[in-house]
């Protein structure tokens, strides 16, 4: 299996409106072809994607979203002493710890419209049907990087979660892979049954997804490595 990160980073190519339009115009008949039209036109967009050299160059911290200090919330306390700090954290129910995480990110976030435990869920459903599907870890680790960029953005809601979630996967599994029109077929199966979507709402919600990621679908290193450590790591201790 082939697998795409980018190892450096390039400048970045800005995307102009003409190209939008352009593959605008190629989702808006989609669904009136064959699967084999829909898997030549997705092979045309990846090579315009190559020739165009459209990397990942945004600010966005892979380690943000899953830090271990967000649970913490009010009930933690740092003491700073002459020689050393230290860090202490109250025994507090588990479903206070819950609201309280999530007040503290809406206070921090106020324009991300899911809480911070149902953008965590979604996470772990991707890296489950990803699972599922025999995907190697780092192309789940690039789907969480589209899917936490979007969760930044705010372009997610309580309508369109799952099928952010579900066209993360699908993208990165394009991209990073050398997928057959049966392979599509099946994960897309895969991927209306555990998010409970339709193919042709998934199928047209991957162009949206494409334009709000601007098309930066490469990803240098440093982006998709903490995902994919973690991943690795939760495999591990499953051994």
């Amino acid at each position: 299996m082939r697998t795409h990160v980018a190892h450096t980073s390039h400048s970045h190519t800005h995307t102009s409106h003409t190209h939008t339009r352009c593959w605008f115009r190629l989702s808006a008949g989609l669904w009136k072809n064959s699967m084999a039209d829909v898997h030549r036109t997705w092979k045309y967009i990846w090579k315009r994607i190559q020739l165009m050299g459209l990397e990942d160059v945004t600010d966005y911290d892979p380690n943000l979203l899953s830090d271990p200090q967000w649970p913490c919330g009010k009930h933690k306390r740092v003491l700073i002493f002459a020689s050393y700090m230290t860090t202490v954290i109250e025994y507090v129910k588990p479903s206070d710890l819950k609201k309280d995480m999530n007040e503290t990110f809406k206070e921090k976030f106020p324009h991300i419209k899911l809480t911070l435990s149902k953008i965590r869920s979604l996470k772990r459903e991707m890296r489950v049907v990803g699972e599922d599907c025999g995907m190697q870890p780092v192309t789940i680790a690039m789907a969480l990087v589209y899917f936490e960029k979007l969760v930044l953005q705010g372009r997610l809601n309580k309508q369109n979660r799952k099928l952010v979630s579900a066209a993360c996967i699908l993208l990165a599994a394009k991209i990073s892979s050398d997928l057959k029109k049966q392979e599509v077929k099946h994960l897309i199966d895969k991927l209306e049954e555990r998010f409970r979507i339709s193919r042709r709402e998934l199928i047209s919600f991957e162009f949206t997804i494409l334009v709000a990621l601007e098309m930066a679908l490469y990803l240098p290193e440093s982006k998709v490595m903490p995902h994919y450590r973690k991943l690795v790591q939760l495999q591990q201790s499953k051994q």
